[in-house]
């Protein structure tokens, strides 16, 4: 290899690194105290245990079963300066795992010759950090075609439907107004939507939409005009952007959490010609510009609105003139605090993307606990309609009220936030037990890492029916992780939807390579447009840059290490805080996580205790190994009772305490 022995070395006794590296490998973790050498390899096998030791001054690293007797042994010479000789050889392979018996030797040694050629990729600069499904948009397109045929999005055994679907498609185009429409065509009988409040059908939805519209276009709103909406998971919330969507006029999908001041700048940029809102959330409109036509939501309006959604529903004609241009989702990024505009969908493509890997099928209960005011609860919304699923909303989430909706309403899937997975894992058997959830085989994770052991705890719960999907607001979905790659890889994002490519890159736009942590940028069909020029997501050629630093592995998985804002300088080096959060959240005693880097270089981790659990810092610094060395960056253990959260199951880090 044309590396020095000293690089080679360096990664390749530690075996924290083999899974960037060697196929098959998942994560590996280090048990014991924390300076033991024994470690925790996963395959897709089962795991593997075993002690690593040094000798001969480094030039051998010797790996030994701990549970089974095998050996393998690595030397490093080096017979010119900057070149290194690997000789590796491994005894008694079938002792690791009884099927590597069934191996042929020199398919273990290509294995093993592609991991140590990697790992020389990676330390010579090869730019081979890159996903893409296929760069034949002919491919592409067939691929899109068999997506959308086996999820029974278009009725191929029924052309006279099919025809009629991309009729109104043709007409109303890809977004919500046109999966409605088509949906109410297809299937006017079919539950559509649930609330606390009753059900719609597809028929019914579709008329109370029409004559919402209708009312609304009495009141002035055309496609060159902007509606906020400030609402909780309803059936009128999805009537409002549905009825929005079809006059062509911009929905802003405005977050529950934010003050008035937040909301009074969002309607002065845009602005803002009418709003939806919850009673509740009527204080959060206190500074809103006079001229803002004000629409309740609930049939309880106070004297400050202009008018109430059901008296519009019930006044309306139905008949509204139609939009000369699309209208487009503005949704509001946590990530950068930004804003974005989703532009209509030019084609199947974006609802076929997360259908490459999440398997809903037409006519699946949904049960919607994340807010629709987001990415991930408007993606389900998008999802739900063409697929004419039947859509459970939640309007707050509680986890055991969530496990009674799925046995009430029989739900195929559950669309969640990791915080809200966590808290339903963490529900006493006895109370899980009192409910039949054999309905369920989807639960969607998305708006978060999925940290620590949650994704072994939740499948080990419920079956291996967990999918996390990753992407941003600004990119659209990226990449998703089957139960198959959480089972190998816990902490794995997944693997590229299709349409999507994915490339990890430094600062300065250079494709890394593989097994290196960088800047994780992304392109597909779902990138927004209509960026404010000063918020801009920095460009990088036809990718846009996600904000989050990652890595590539050797099973062409996608990992995220964290914020680039959520980073600290260590020795010349930027390190995010992701890994840190997550070996903390590895704790048992540890129910829930939040690190911060703070202003004077210093880290500071909380930490909220299991009911009963007694840890202390000096506990925890005793049975974990750093990512970051406290040594160069000190990091400080604070214990709280809980984190605050947004309605997303976000950490809102402003609230944290501050001493």
């Amino acid at each position: 290899m044309d590396q020095s022995r000293g690089e080679m070395y360096r990664i390749l006794r530690d075996p924290s690194n083999y899974p960037r590296f060697f196929r098959g490998i998942g994560g590996c973790t280090r048990f014991g105290e924390p300076d033991s050498h024994q470690f925790t390899v996963t395959t897709r096998r089962g795991s593997v245990r075993f002690g690593l030791e040094v000798r001969d001054d480094d030039a051998e690293i010797v790996l030994e079963g701990i549970d089974t007797d095998w050996i393998g042994s690595i030397r490093l010479t080096e017979p010119r300066v900057g070149h290194t000789r690997i000789s590796a050889t491994l005894f008694k392979v079938a002792n690791i795992q009884r099927w590597l018996s069934l191996v042929a030797n020199n398919e273990v040694s290509s294995w093993a010759r592609d991991g140590i050629r990697a790992i020389a990729d990676y330390l010579g600069g090869t730019p081979n950090a890159v996903l893409s499904d296929t760069d034949d948009p002919r491919s592409r397109q067939l691929a899109i075609a068999r997506t959308m045929i086996d999820a029974e999005v278009v009725h191929a055994r029924r052309p006279d439907r099919a025809l009629r679907q991309l009729e109104l498609l043709a007409r109303w185009g890809f977004d919500l107004p046109g999966g409605s429409f088509s949906a109410a065509a297809q299937s006017p009988r079919d539950i559509a939507v649930v609330d606390d409040g009753g059900t719609r059908t597809y028929a019914e939805l579709q008329e109370r939409t029409n004559r919402l519209a209708a009312g609304l276009a009495r009141l002035g709103i055309g496609s060159d005009q902007a509606v906020g909406i400030l609402a909780r998971n309803r059936a009128a919330t999805v009537e409002a952007i549905l009825a929005v969507s079809e006059l062509g006029a911009d929905t802003l999908l405005l977050d529950t959490d934010w003050d008035a001041a937040r909301i009074a700048r969002v309607a002065t940029d845009f602005p803002l010609a009418a709003v939806f809102v919850d009673e509740a959330f009527e204080p959060a409109l206190a500074d809103l510009p006079a001229g803002v036509i004000r629409i309740a939501t609930l049939p309880n309006a106070t004297a400050d609105a202009t008018a109430v959604l059901d008296e519009l529903v019930a006044t309306g004609t139905g008949s509204f003139p139609e939009p000369t241009a699309r209208g487009r989702k503005v949704m509001f990024s946590s990530g950068v605090g930004a804003t974005y505009r989703s532009p209509p969908p030019r084609g199947f493509g974006v609802v076929a993307a997360p259908l490459s890997r999440l398997p809903l099928r037409a006519g699946d209960r949904i049960l919607l606990e994340v807010p629709l005011s987001g990415y991930w609860g408007m993606t389900a919304l998008r999802l739900a309609i063409p697929l004419r699923t039947r859509l459970v909303l939640h309007e707050q989430f509680e986890p055991e009220a969530c496990l009674s909706a799925i046995e009430r309403h029989r739900c195929t899937a559950l669309f969640v936030a990791p915080a809200m997975l966590e808290q339903i894992v963490e529900l006493p058997a006895g109370v899980r037990s009192r409910y039949d959830l054999t309905s369920l085989r989807i639960i969607a994770s998305s708006g978060g890492p999925l940290l620590g052991d949650l994704p072994t705890r939740a499948m080990d719960t419920f079956g291996d029916i967990l999918y996390n999907l990753y992407g941003t607001t600004e990119t659209g979905w990226a990449t998703i992780a089957g139960p198959a790659d959480l089972r190998l890889s816990p902490g794995t994002a997944g693997r590229i939807v299709l349409g999507s490519s994915v490339a990890i890159r430094d600062g300065n736009g250079v494709t890394l390579p593989r097994g290196a942590v960088g800047r994780i940028v992304v392109d597909n069909q779902a990138l927004l447009d209509g960026y404010p020029a000063e918020e801009l997501p920095a460009p990088a050629g036809a990718y846009v840059d996600t904000g989050d630093l990652g890595f590539v592995d050797a099973d062409d998985l996608l990992f995220v290490t964290g914020r680039r804002d959520e980073t600290v300088l260590v020795a010349g080096q930027v390190l995010a805080l992701g890994p840190l959060t997550n070996e903390l959240a590895r704790l048992p005693e540890v129910r829930d996580v939040a690190t911060v880097a703070l202003p004077d270089a210093r880290i500071r981790a909380f930490l909220v205790r299991r009911e009963g659990a007694e840890l202390t810092a000096d506990e925890v610094w005793q049975r974990v190994e750093s990512p970051i060395d406290r040594d160069l960056v000190p990091i400080e253990i604070v214990f709280v009772d809980q984190l605050p959260r947004s309605a997303m199951g976000r950490v809102r880090t402003a609230a944290l305490p501050t001493g």
